[in-house]
């Protein structure tokens, strides 16, 4: 026996049916996107769920679902995306060049930053920390490569404005 949300009470009922909300996110279609749950077993009654349903229209209304965003993106979270995209069209030991500039010169730099707010303020701070590690302007060029690249890539797919 299950229990109904009525009138500020709960009222009993032998509904078999098993209540769930759409929850449309934008890119998906509306039906991949269904949370199921049975009201019995996550909620003491169905005053719970109702609660949380409340609170997920709420937020969808706000557009706030906590999800990251493309302005929010960071530098890392888009380095790593990239990576991967790009593996199955280079070649090995290119992959594994441009793996190597990100873990140890892009990433402890600017992998924090933001994707949007990467600025050329950063990249000349970048070159700076990298010359004083007194690493060859031939690694420097390539460090700086790899970053070009990537930002290029991110012009391209409209991730960054120019």
């Amino acid at each position: 026996m299950r229990r109904l949300h009525g009138d500020r009470r709960c009222v009993p009922t032998t509904k078999t049916t098993r209540p769930s909300i759409a929850v449309p996110i934008q890119g998906i279609a509306s039906g991949s996107a269904r949370i199921s749950s049975r009201l019995s077993q996550n909620f003491a009654h169905c005053c719970g769920a109702e609660k949380v349903a409340r609170e997920i229209r709420e937020r969808l209304s706000r557009t706030d679902l906590g999800l990251p965003t493309r302005d929010r993106e960071s530098f890392r979270t888009y380095a790593e995306r990239w990576l991967l995209a790009i593996a199955s069209t280079l070649k090995a030991s290119t992959v594994r060049f441009y793996r190597d500039n990100l873990k140890n010169h892009l990433l402890p730099v600017i992998g924090l930053i933001p994707l949007q707010r990467i600025t050329r303020d950063h990249v000349r701070d970048l070159i700076i920390a990298l010359t004083a590690k007194s690493l060859r302007p031939k690694t420097i060029t390539g460090i700086v490569r790899t970053l070009s690249t990537m930002l290029s890539e991110a012009v391209e797919s409209r991730r960054v404005a120019a």
